[in-house]
């Protein structure tokens, strides 16, 4: 039980989950908005990757701003978290978008060439450069909301 209490009372884990679900959330809007009057699968939204914003670095960005916050940037915590989450958005916006347009393209040339083809690549797996940029910044403000919120009731997070 100690184990559980500890683990849900960890303020940058908190922030990094609630981070990748506020920027999944956003995927709702997003696709709604950039789908139109077409039928919108939301479970898919949800659980897909690519879109606007980027919930990866939304997690990321708050793991390394709670990191920032709770430790200070002088902190092997900060550190180690901000090289992960510049991996991470450069990995979303380089070679998974470049996966990505190549799934696009292999997925134009099997239907060019056989229409019964009933596999289809993935092609939204990567990042624009603008999701992940919005996407950091979800997760800086969501890192800073949380510790705002944990410090004026009182909670006191265990990192």
């Amino acid at each position: 039980m100690e184990f559980f209490l500890k683990l849900f009372s960890n303020y940058m884990l908190i922030s990094a989950g609630a981070a990748w679900l506020v920027a999944q959330i956003c995927k709702i809007f997003t696709g709604m908005i950039s789908c139109g009057k077409k039928k919108i699968n939301f479970v898919s939204l949800i659980f897909e990757s690519g879109g606007m914003p980027s919930s990866h670095s939304a997690c990321v960005s708050a793991l390394a701003a709670s990191a920032a916050i709770y430790y200070g940037m002088d902190s092997a915590a900060f550190a180690i978290s901000i090289i992960l989450a510049l991996v991470v958005m450069r990995d979303a916006s380089g070679v998974r978008r470049e996966a990505g347009k190549q799934a696009e393209l292999l997925n134009t040339l099997a239907d060019e060439i056989n229409s019964d083809v009933d596999i289809k690549l993935q092609e939204k797996i990567g990042h624009s450069p603008l999701q992940v940029i919005i996407g950091m910044a979800v997760g800086i403000m969501v890192a800073v909301m949380v510790y705002i919120i944990t410090d004026s009731v009182g909670i006191v997070p265990l990192v």
